[in-house]
């Protein structure tokens, strides 16, 4: 038996109906399987925060914010005073926050709270604008996904055993929505939504976008790594590696979110092995083909 068979026997032998807590059960025996044992662990928990910038934002209107936004949500973050670290902070995890894109000098941004750790691993000033030519060059998407490799090493040597997985960048939706276009052969117009607030004109020349950038590529014959160092984004490639290294760690990773969602599918299709490790908690990320999350908060 498996330890995901053996983990689900151990949970109906439970003091309560057989399957009566729903996806909890699923998630449980998931984690059990990961960890390879009936005794998991579910703490403590890091979150890891990749920030960059994307080149398609300078020539097309993709979102309803400047790039200038992505420097000052860093050093709100930085300072522990925007949702992502308040929320840390109330939890007490750790938050590592890592620039490996943000096109703009923020390397004199330090952290101002006790538990966010705030790095920079620049590998370039933004990605390229993609519908003229690739995001990134091959050197630059190693560089990004050996960056989030590095982060979750570091959580991993204070004894964290699973991580929050999160991204920021102004028009990084636009890449998530060409990565799930491209991968799962959905419609542009299928997978493209509001990001951070536009209209329904927005959305159409955002879905046109990603439309001419896939064109440009000729995604139907990219594998995945390709996909991503056409049309993705360094954050995303950074989240990336962190997912692929927290597989290798047996430590779970909880996928919130579209963008983090297309990193998840990206590395997915580079080690099919990664699944396990994949918690998701939004119900847009079904495409992943994981178990639907516990609770839907109706999230974006």
């Amino acid at each position: 038996e498996s330890w995901y068979e053996l983990a689900l026997k151990d949970l109906n032998a439970k003091a309560k109906p057989p399957g009566s807590l729903g996806n909890l059960e699923q998630w449980a025996a998931r984690l059990c399987a990961l960890q390879q044992t009936l005794e998991p662990v579910g703490k403590p928990v890091g979150t890891l925060i990749f920030a960059a910038d994307h080149g398609i934002t300078k020539s097309s209107q993709v979102s309803a914010y400047p790039r200038s936004v992505t420097v000052a949500v860093f050093k709100s973050i930085a300072k522990g005073r925007a949702a992502s670290s308040t929320l840390s902070a109330s939890f007490g995890l750790t938050l590592l926050l890592m620039d490996v894109g943000i096109d703009a000098d923020v390397s004199d941004t330090a952290s101002g709270t006790e538990n966010v750790i705030v790095q920079h691993r620049k590998v370039s000033f933004g990605t390229r604008d993609f519908t003229c030519c690739a995001a990134m060059t091959e050197e630059e998407l190693s560089a990004a996904v050996s960056a989030g490799r590095s982060a979750v090493q570091q959580l991993h040597e204070k004894g964290i055993v699973g991580i929050c997985l999160g991204e920021l960048g102004i028009g990084n939706t636009t890449s998530a929505a060409a990565l799930l276009s491209a991968l799962t052969g959905r419609p542009a117009s299928e997978v493209t939504g509001s990001g951070s607030g536009l209209g329904t004109d927005g959305v159409a020349r955002k879905a046109a976008v990603v439309e001419a950038a896939l064109r440009r590529c000729n995604a139907p014959q990219c594998g995945a790594k390709r996909l991503l160092q056409e049309v993705g984004g360094l954050e995303i490639a950074a989240m990336v590696g962190a997912v692929l290294e927290a597989s290798e760690r047996r430590m779970a990773v909880l996928v919130d979110g579209f963008i983090s969602g297309a990193a998840a599918l990206v590395a997915s299709r580079l080690d099919g092995s990664v699944a396990g490790a994949l918690f998701c908690s939004h119900r847009l990320l079904e495409c992943l083909g994981q178990p639907l999350p516990p609770i839907d908060l109706k999230m974006r």
